[in-house]
Parts: structure tokens; sequence; C-alpha cells
């Protein structure tokens, strides 16, 4: 156990960082630790075993779990994997080490893009094939309040808002880091962020513990070195004091969660499902957006990309064009892409996807529906009734339809003729005019159907005069009979076959039910 009480004390307030941002990291089987070799990760390590050994009395119930990630960005690089692997057996039996090598790491340099966003977009891969194999939900790094100012001042110098200027996050999913899917259930955990520097180097030197130093620190992110070295030290001469400086980014990161939490209202106020035949993604409501302040408005769009599973939303240029697109849009479908990512702009919705998917689901396959009986498609149930009725009821049944001064009809068995005639998911059909089973399928390619009066239409021009968006359009489910007739179009259209008139006396009652009905 650390002997120093200034060990100790940062140990306590790791312990009291990690039980408000990852109570978990506390219990077996604890969290993953990044560790470089260098002083912060170095000191994180350490801190963490004093953290849990006081915890748990001295003596952990399983090692802690350590990562080391060889980018072979030089030719000796290994020398660092070896050691780490002598200094966790020299530093304590309750650490294990796990080392992973970048499988590409020596062609980076010669790939285009930052060499620093292609090791950390590997590294972060690396550290998410680990967590996943040993079954931990928590992965620890070493970022400190150090790094949280040269971050600000990066995000200044781009030209960043408040999001940026905030700071790196206290605590993220791993995804948003790695690009893969699978890590959603992994998080990353920064609980050295309001700990200077030289709060962890002086922790090292007390506990004689040496560390490695990486020449290729200075080669990754020339940018956040010159933060370091020229202009940091520039800022320290201008401030009064140095700690004032480290704590801005926690004072911009606490306005930044309101923001959020008040972003975040006012999207899921505007969300709606997501329609029919689209594979993964987010909706919302298009006059709730055409209603929000250009700048909520921006800030929403922008959650509701990383919510589709888009860890790296559009810039604020693109968001504002966009809005625009939100705004402008007349009817149909109109599609944008952002970043890769698609968005479409219904009449009364908006429909942003997530850029690693399909747009669309495969509809279901064709299915019979008896009467009785019910038949699934997709997130609805087709419902179908026979009704006995006689020739009086059938004969009030079409005044009431047609002549809004009859009177009511009282009969359980037949929905009210008025209710009947404004609701898209009810029709009732004469029973001996058609020949069952019925059939329930998608829209066919070119087919047409005939309304009442005779007009005959293609029903995809039907589906999109109703506005079906084009994604939802093989999601219309579509009824027939036995002989081929087109009965119905499930919530758009209804055809003129087997109308109901004074001499009906079987109904077929048609219903389409959501899955909860």
């Amino acid at each position: 156990m650390t002997a120093d009480p200034l060990d100790l004390a940062l140990a306590v307030e790791l312990a009291e960082k990690l039980e408000e941002l990852a109570p978990e990291a506390l219990r077996p089987p604890f969290a993953l630790v990044a560790w470089s070799g260098g002083a912060d990760s170095t000191a994180l390590l350490l801190l963490y075993l004093d953290a849990l050994r006081l915890l748990h009395n001295g003596a952990l119930p399983e090692p802690v779990l350590a990562v080391h990630i060889d980018h072979q960005l030089r030719p000796d690089s290994d020398r660092d994997a070896a050691w780490c692997a002598q200094t966790a057996q020299r530093l304590a039996p309750d650490l294990r080490l796990v080392t992973l090598v970048v499988p590409d790491g020596r062609r980076l340099h010669e790939m285009p893009g930052s060499l620093e966003d292609l090791a950390r977009l590997r590294r972060y891969a690396l550290l998410g094939q680990a967590a996943r194999a040993h079954a931990r939900r928590t992965l620890l790094t070493a970022h400190h309040a150090n790094d949280n100012l040269e971050s600000l001042l990066l995000a200044l110098a781009r030209g960043a808002g408040l999001t940026g200027l905030a700071g790196i996050r206290e605590r993220i999913p791993l995804v948003a880091l790695s690009n893969h899917p699978e890590d959603d259930a992994v998080h990353v955990v920064r609980p050295l962020l309001e700990v200077p520097r030289e709060d962890l180097v002086r922790s090292l030197h007390r506990r004689q513990q040496p560390w490695l130093e990486d020449p290729t620190n200075a080669e990754l992110d020339k940018r956040r070195n010159l933060a370091r070295h020229r202009v940091i030290p520039a800022l320290r001469e201008l401030a009064d004091a140095w700690q004032p400086l480290l704590r801005t980014p926690a004072t911009l990161a606490a306005d930044r969660r309101l923001l959020e939490e008040l972003t975040a209202d006012a999207l899921n106020k505007a969300l709606r499902p997501l329609p029919q035949g689209y594979a993964r993604g987010v909706c919302v409501a298009r006059h709730k957006l055409l209603h929000m302040r250009p700048d909520l408005l921006r800030h929403v769009l922008r959650m509701a990309f990383k919510r589709a599973g888009n860890p790296w939303p559009p810039d604020r240029d693109s968001l504002d064009d966009l809005a625009h697109a939100i705004f402008m849009h007349q009817g149909g479908t109109r599609a944008v892409t952002l970043r890769n990512t698609r968005v479409d702009v219904l009449p009364d919705r908006v429909v942003i996807l997530a850029g690693d998917s399909p747009i669309y689901r495969h509809h279901p396959e064709p299915t019979t529906l008896t009467a009785p009986g019910r038949a699934p498609w997709g997130d609805f149930i087709l419902r179908a009734t026979p009704v006995q009725i006689d020739a009086h009821t059938a004969q009030a049944w079409l005044d009431a339809l047609h002549n809004p001064a009859a009177p009511p009809l009282h009969d359980p068995n037949l929905p009210d003729p008025r209710a009947a005639a404004s609701d898209r998911y009810v029709e009732l059909f004469d029973l001996d005019a058609l020949k069952l089973p019925l059939t329930v399928r998608a829209p066919a390619p070119g087919e047409n159907i005939t309304r009442f009066g005779g007009a005959t239409k293609t029903l995809a021009r039907v589906l999109v005069d109703q506005k079906i968006p084009k994604a939802s359009r093989l999601w219309i489910p579509v009824v027939t009979d036995a002989d081929g007739h087109l009965l119905w179009a499930a919530s758009v259209a209804r055809s003129q076959h087997a109308p109901l008139t004074q001499h009906t006396r079987r109904v077929l009652l048609l219903h389409l039910m959501t899955l909860a009905s």
C-alpha cells in the first residue's frame, strides 16, 4: 500500500471520481487500463491500484488488466512492450498485462490522412477488442488537466463552439473513438481531467518509479506540441496563477452538460417512430424542427446524428445547409448526404440514417389471410373478421355512411360508418363478392388500383400522392383475394371491388393494427 500521504490523497480522489463516473470500475472485474508506459498512464495505473487496494483492504479479488498497444511507428517500439512487461512483474502480483500490436502500424506513415488520427483509431479498435475479450465495460485513459487545456486551445484555433471548447469528455462510448459498432457497450473514462500533470509526475518521483518517453509524440501531433511547449508557457506568464487556467475546461464542461440536457429534451419531444422500411436511424417531426431557433436546431440535428449511430456529425456549415433544406422542402422525399450519412427530408418527418448500415429493410414475404384470421406484416397485424348482417342493417349502414343526418347505427359487430369512413386502418367488403383465402403482399411493380367511380391509377402513383416515403412503399400491405383482385392497399386506398350494398348479407371486416393492439 502506498505510504506517501499525498499519493493516498490522490488515490482517494481517484476512487471518488470513479464512483461518480464509472462505479463498475471499482468492483470486479474492474476496468481495463490503457498503459503506454509513459508518465501519465503509469501514474494512472499505480493510483488505480492504490484506490482499489484501499477499497478492498489491500488484497484484490482478481488482478487489474492493463493493455499496452505497440503501434510499430518506431523500429524499436517492441522495447516499450518489454519494459511494460518487466515493470508489471515488479509492480504487483495483482496486475496483469496484455500487449497488442497494430497489424499495419509500420505502413501508417504511407497512408493518406493524419498519422495521429490513423494511430488513434487503430489503438482504440485494439483496446475495444481487449475489453470485449476480457468482459470489461470500462476503459481508463490517463488524460489529465493539461491535456484538457491543450484540447481547448486546439478547439479555439478551429473556431469551435462550446461543445469543442469544453474539452475532453470524462465519459464517452468507445464506439465514438474506435468506429466499431460492437464497442458500443464499452465506455472510455478519463478520471484525471482535473489533476495537473505535475501532480502525476511528482507522484512517480515520490515512488521512484521511472517511465518511458516516446519520441514519436511530437511526430504524432505537432499542433498539440506547439500548444504544449509555446502557447501554454506564454499563458502561464499572462495568468495570475496556473490553477485557474486548468479549471477553465471544467467550467465549460459544466455549461456543455447543461446545453446537452436542453438539447436532449428538445430532441426527445420531436422524436417519432422510424417509418417502416428504414433499416436503422432516428426520425424527428419536421414541424417541431421548423419551430426551433436556428442555434437550438443545429444542436438538435447534431445530437440526432449521434443517436442514429454516426459518432462524427457534420460540421456547422453542413448542419446549416441541412436546416435550410428542411425549411425549404416542398413535398415528396428529398435525400441529402452529409459526411457519408443520408438524411431523408419528408413532408412531415426528417429521417437521419446510420452511415454504416443499409438504408432499407427487406419487406416481408407474402402471407395468407383466412377469415376469421390474422396475418403479421412488419410492425402490424391484419385481422379479418366475417360478420353476418341482415338487409335492414346493411341499408342502415349505407345510409349512415353517405348521409350525415341519418340516425347512428348501433351494431356491436360493425364499426360506426362515419368513423370507418375516416379511419384509414379499417375497411369493409362484401364477403360473398370475393374469393377466399386472401393474400397479403407488398405492392407489385406497375400494378393498378381502380377506385370507386372507375378511376384507375398505378398504385405507385397513389403511394406518391399520399406522400408515403420511398423507404416505406414496399411495406404497405396490399390485400388481394384468391382470384387476384386488389382489395385494399391498407391505410392508403381501397379498390372498388366487393363494395357493400343493400343486398350484402356477409361483411368482411379488415383491420390493420399495430402489434401492441
